[in-house]
C-alpha cells in the first residue's frame, strides 16, 4: 500500500487544517461532542462546511455530493476530530449511506439534500432498557393500521434526541417473527406528536436521553426499505457508522496532549520514583497511536477497493477506543493529584481538565456498538470462529 497522499490529497488537507484554524472558536467545543451539531454555533460551522461543498463531498453527484474519491471524505474526519470541531454528522456517515441503498426515491429527494446542505441533524433510536448489546430483542413496537405506523415503547442512551430534527429508529413490526426478522427502519421528524424526550446525564458531563413513544403515528412513507429486513439495514449502517465516526484524528490529539503534558509535568511528580517507567509507557503509547493510524488507513483501502469495510472498521474502532483509554490514564498518572483538579481552576495543567477528558475516554468503547460486540465481528466474520 502506497502511504503518501496525492498533491491534490495534500493539498485539500491544507485547506481543511486552513480552515479550521480560520473558523475555529471555543463555543465550538460547548455542548454534547463526538461532533454532533449540538448547539447553533455548531450548527452555523457545519453550514460553512457544507457552502464549500465538504459535506458528503465523496457522494455522487447525483445526491448532492462531489463525487471525490472517499480519502477526501477520510481526510475531512480526521483533521476535524483532531481539532474537536463539528465533523460532518451523523447523515453523512450512517443515514445518508443507507438511504442511498436502501430508501425510496421520495426519500432521497427529501433527505439527501438537506444532509449535504447541513441543514439537519439526526437521532439514532437503537438502544433499549432491555435491548443494548442483544440490539435484536428490541421491544419497541410499530404497528401498521391503515396508512400509518402507531409506534410505542421506550429507547436510551439517544445522544442528540434534544436537538436532532428525524429520528432514525428501529422498531418491531412483526411480533410472530424470529428476533432477527421481525424489525423495521424508520425515519421521521423528532417533533411528531406523541414522543417525550428526557435527559439522562452521563460520564464525562455529556447528556443522553431517553425517548418515549406514545402512540406516535408515521405514515408508511417513513419506512426505510421492506417492512422486516430492518436488522440488515441497521447492520450495514452500523459498518459505515464505524468507518466514518472514528477516524484517528481524536487519538493523534490526545497523543500530542499527553506529550505536553509530560513536557509539563511539576516536579513534585518527576521527581517520584516511577517517572522513568512513565515516560517509557507514554513512548509506548506514541507507538500505538501510529499503529492505530494505520489501522484507519487500512479502512479506509478497504473502503477504496470494496465499497464497505466490516471487520477492519471493528479492528480499528475496537483498538482506537481503548487506545484513548489508555491514554487518558496516562495522563492521569502523569498529572498525579492534578489529575483530579476540573475545568476552571488555576491549577490545571496545561490548561487540561484531565478528569473529564479521562471519563469521557469511557464512552467510546460503547458508542457504534460495544467493543464487546466488535470482538464478537472479528471472531465471526474475520476469523471464522464458531459463534456461541
Amino acid at each position: 500500500m502506497d502511504f503518501d497522499w496525492s498533491e491534490e490529497e495534500a493539498a485539500f488537507r491544507r485547506e481543511v487544517a486552513d480552515f479550521i484554524q480560520a473558523e475555529m472558536t471555543p463555543e465550538l467545543k460547548e455542548g454534547e461532542g463526538g461532533g454532533l451539531w449540538s448547539t447553533p454555533a455548531k450548527r452555523a460551522f457545519a453550514k460553512k462546511l457544507a457552502q464549500r461543498g465538504w459535506v458528503g463531498i465523496s457522494w455522487p453527484k447525483e445526491y448532492g455530493g462531489r463525487d471525490r474519491p472517499i480519502a477526501y471524505q477520510y481526510i475531512l474526519a480526521e483533521e476535524l476530530s483532531y481539532a474537536g470541531a463539528p465533523h460532518t454528522g451523523t447523515g453523512v456517515g450512517t443515514i445518508g449511506q443507507t438511504l442511498m441503498r436502501r430508501g425510496t426515491d421520495d426519500q432521497k429527494r427529501e433527505i439527501l439534500p438537506r444532509i449535504v446542505n447541513a441543514d439537519i441533524e439526526f437521532a439514532i433510536g437503537y438502544s433499549e432498557p432491555n435491548a443494548g448489546s442483544d440490539l435484536a430483542s428490541l421491544e419497541v413496537r410499530a404497528e401498521l393500521r391503515g396508512d400509518e405506523y402507531v409506534v410505542n415503547g421506550q429507547k436510551i442512551w439517544i445522544s442528540a434526541a434534544h436537538f436532532a430534527d428525524y429520528i432514525w429508529l428501529a422498531a418491531r413490526t412483526d411480533q410472530t417473527a424470529p428476533k432477527h426478522k421481525g424489525i423495521s427502519l424508520f425515519l421521521f421528524p423528532m417533533d411528531t406528536p406523541g414522543i417525550t424526550v428526557t435527559p439522562i446525564q452521563k460520564i464525562g458531563d455529556m447528556r443522553n436521553n431517553v425517548v418515549f413513544f406514545e402512540d406516535v403515528r408515521v405514515p408508511r412513507s417513513a419506512l426505510v426499505g421492506e417492512p422486516n429486513r430492518g436488522w440488515y439495514y441497521l447492520a450495514e449502517a452500523l459498518d459505515f457508522e464505524r468507518i466514518h465516526l472514528f477516524p484517528s484524528g481524536p487519538v493523534k490529539a490526545a497523543g500530542d496532549r499527553l506529550l505536553r503534558l509530560v513536557r509539563a509535568a511539576p516536579d513534585a511528580v518527576t521527581r517520584l520514583p516511577y517517572w522513568k517507567a512513565l515516560r517509557h509507557r507514554v513512548a509506548e503509547l506514541q507507538i500505538e497511536i501510529e499503529v492505530q493510524h494505520l489501522l484507519s488507513m487500512r479502512v479506509l483501502d478497504v473502503e477504496r477497493r470494496a465499497g464497505v469495510s466490516n471487520v477492519e472498521a471493528s479492528v480499528n474502532k475496537l483498538f482506537g477506543t481503548e487506545l484513548q483509554q489508555r491514554i487518558a490514564r496516562a495522563a492521569m498518572d502523569v498529572a498525579g493529584l492534578y489529575g483530579q483538579v476540573r475545568q476552571g481552576s488555576p491549577r490545571m495543567l496545561d490548561g487540561q481538565d484531565l478528569a473529564t477528558a479521562y471519563e469521557g475516554s469511557l464512552i467510546g468503547t460503547v458508542a457504534g456498538g460495544s467493543n464487546e460486540i466488535n470482538r464478537s465481528v472479528i471472531a465471526t466474520r474475520g476469523l471464522g470462529l464458531p459463534r456461541g
